[in-house]
Order: C-alpha cells, then structure tokens, then sequence
C-alpha cells in the first residue's frame, strides 16, 4: 500500500513538472516574463508618439474652367492678379479700337457712341455689365482714390461745372494722377486725355474700379 502510494504521488509530481514546465514554455508567459526588457525605437526630441510629419497644405484655384493646383495662397493670389490683368488688357484694347469714332448721344456702335456707351461696350469684352450712364456707373463700384488709379478703373468729371458727374473715361495707362484715359467727347469724339491736364483735372470728381 506504501508502494502503490509512492508510486501515485511520483506521477502526480510528474503530471505537475508537466503542466508548469509547458506553462513557461508559452509564448505569453515568456513575453510578460521578459517584458521589462523590450524597448521602443527611439523617437527624435519633440515628436509625439504616433504623430505623421507635417503635409503642406494645398489650395486649389480656378483659371478659367480648368482648376490649378498650387502650393500656397500666394501662388493662387498671383494667377487671380495675373487673370485680372489679362482682363483689363482686354479692356483697354477694346475701347482703343474705337479711337476717332464720332460722338453721338446713345451710341453704341462704331458709327457713333457716347461716353457710358464706350464704357459700356469695353467691359462687355470681359462679359462684365456697366450700368446704362455715367451717374450710375459711379455708385456702382468701389471707389479708388486719385492716387491709387490704375488701367482698367473709371474716371468721372463734372464736364458741365456744377451739374453733378456726367462724363466717364477709363484709365488706360500710367498710375496715380498721371493717368491716361480714353473717352468720348461731343466736340472731337473718342480719344486719349491725361488726368493731369488743367481742364480734366479741375473737373475730376471721383474714381471707381468696376
């Protein structure tokens, strides 16, 4: 009886080493086991775990009906300016086409054309719509002082002393106060002045970008 118990106690030590030797044998014990021994890569000073580099931002601009990918707000500013300069060319060589056409009150043609009509008929080379007279052309757009003057902004004056505005031109070269315009007068019809002439400069009332 002794021995049958020794004998039972022995494979049950042995069933025992078993378990615990497989035990520790395990993947799982043998990583919580040596855990304080695994170590993260080394991560430059001041990048937070799991952070992503940072991804330059980009900004989509329209020219035309073709979109423009660019990378900063200054690259879409520039093809904005570069469109709008394009479109005052336009423009200006629209109303010069009508230098020498003769002045008549209503005109909007080459046969004869008034001074809102000029303006009128220039713009709509941009597909950009004028009010119908000076009056309205002036409180239309924003206002521009003399020295901010640029090609492509409207220029009015008082032509009848004291009459309020009722003459337009559209600035067509220079800057500031030695702006040249195109306009049409009754007496010579289309043609080129300088705002800084006596006459047009003591009539000037106000400028405007359209």
């Amino acid at each position: 009886m002794v021995e049958k118990l020794s004998v039972s106690h022995i494979a049950l030590l042995i069933l025992v080493g078993m378990i615990l030797a497989l035990s520790a044998c395990s993947p799982k014990a043998t990583v919580n086991k040596y855990s304080y021994l695994i170590t993260e890569p080394a991560r430059p000073v001041g990048v937070k775990p799991h952070s992503r580099p940072a991804v330059e931002s980009r900004e989509v601009a329209v020219e035309g009906d073709a979109p423009v990918r660019v990378g900063t707000m200054g690259a879409v500013n520039k093809s904005r300016r570069r469109q709008e300069n394009q479109e005052v060319g336009r423009v200006v060589e629209t109303a010069k086409s009508y230098l020498g056409t003769p002045y008549r009150y209503g005109g909007m043609s080459h046969l004869g054309v008034d001074c809102s009509g000029l303006m009128c008929l220039s713009y709509q080379s941009v597909n950009k719509s004028l009010p119908r007279t000076s009056e309205a052309m002036a409180n239309a757009g924003s206002s521009v002082s003399k020295g901010q003057l640029e090609p492509g902004h409207l220029v009015f004056f008082d032509a009848k002393n004291g009459h309020g505005i009722n003459h337009v031109g559209l600035a067509i070269e220079g800057s500031g106060g030695d702006i040249a315009f195109i306009h049409a007068t009754s007496s010579g019809g289309v043609r080129i002045d300088r705002l800084n002439d006596p006459y047009w400069s003591e009539r000037f009332r106000k400028a405007v970008a359209p």
